[in-house]
């Protein structure tokens, strides 16, 4: 189980890093430790480096607290700037179309006519839909989650549910050399 599978960028070409797998022997005990390389470092990428999950799962646990809150925070701040009056009215709109479909229908319009408006509608619904401000962000889990130990919580998981844990809450890790450099939350 790679506890980051599909959540780390390569640095260099952008492409997700894959899992590998180095087994070691130390006193007839075997263990398996788990990196993370580009798959085109062989060819067209220029990042030959292989990042350590250990590495990577120890900076999370030591740094999450304090990405949550500055997650939560930047959140906050983006709830209190003015939002964008929008161009278009999107409920208007859909009733628009409703209403050419009425008339449509009980033949007051020709097929053509039809077919130009309801292709403008739909294009003037779009575009709204494509502006529209994203929903608000429910922070509540977040907060949750600082309010826990979520870190002695996360030691007792099996392997999968720590991966199922991580991808809940982060959906890309940025990294930087070795090191992560960044991550980007749900």
């Amino acid at each position: 189980v790679y506890l980051f599978a599909g959540m780390i960028r390569c640095p260099d070409c952008g492409h997700v890093l894959c899992g590998t797998a180095t087994p070691k022997e130390y006193k007839n005990v075997k263990t398996e430790y788990h990196n993370y390389r580009c798959r085109f470092k062989h060819t067209t990428c220029s990042y030959k480096r292989t990042l350590s999950e250990r590495k990577v799962e120890g900076w999370l646990l030591a740094n999450l607290g304090q990405l949550l809150e500055n997650e939560i925070a930047a959140a906050e701040l983006q709830k209190t700037k003015p939002k964008p009056k929008p161009k278009y009215n999107l409920p208007a709109l859909r009733e628009r179309l409703r209403r050419l479909n009425i008339t449509y229908m009980a033949g007051n319009k020709t097929d053509e006519e039809y077919l130009q408006e309801d292709a403008e509608i739909k294009a003037l619904i779009a575009k709204a839909e494509s502006e529209a401000p994203p929903p608000e962000r429910d922070l509540t889990p977040l907060r949750e989650m600082l309010s826990t130990d979520f870190v002695s919580i996360y030691l007792t998981l099996e392997p999968e549910d720590k991966r199922r844990f991580w991808r809940t809450i982060i959906k890309e890790i940025r990294v930087e050399g070795l090191n992560v450099k960044d991550v980007i939350f749900f």
